[in-house]
């Protein structure tokens, strides 16, 4: 029989940032988003995404973790899209936090729902 692990079985993973700084992390990943090349290219690519998932997938996820890699990789994570999960893992451990959460929510609610 496969033997099956219960939550309280698995240990939370520790902490990667501290909160101040997954806020630092988070004002400067958020930043990218904001310059204004950055915000147009990826409007462009939602856009032409039109709603669909699929490409969503395909074209605005790997432009927008191109443009946060250096950003996510100087935290220790991968610049990659698991990488950028991985990122966005750790902000949601902060989503108590009333800075982060806004931060996200202001800047990046396109991208992370948080």
């Amino acid at each position: 029989p496969i033997e099956r692990l219960s939550a309280s079985d698995m240990a939370e993973e520790p902490a990667k940032l501290s909160i101040d700084q997954a806020r630092v992390a988070a004002k400067e990943a958020c930043a990218i988003f904001e310059q204004p090349a950055n915000a147009e290219r990826l409007l462009a690519v939602q856009k032409e995404s039109a709603g669909d998932i699929g490409k969503f997938f395909m074209m605005v996820i790997p432009v927008a973790v191109e443009l946060v890699g250096s950003v996510i990789a100087k935290y220790g994570f991968e610049p990659s899209q698991s990488g950028a999960m991985e990122f966005v893992k750790e902000l949601r451990r902060y989503e108590a936090d009333g800075e982060i959460k806004a931060l996200v929510k202001l800047h990046c609610g396109d991208l992370v729902n948080i």
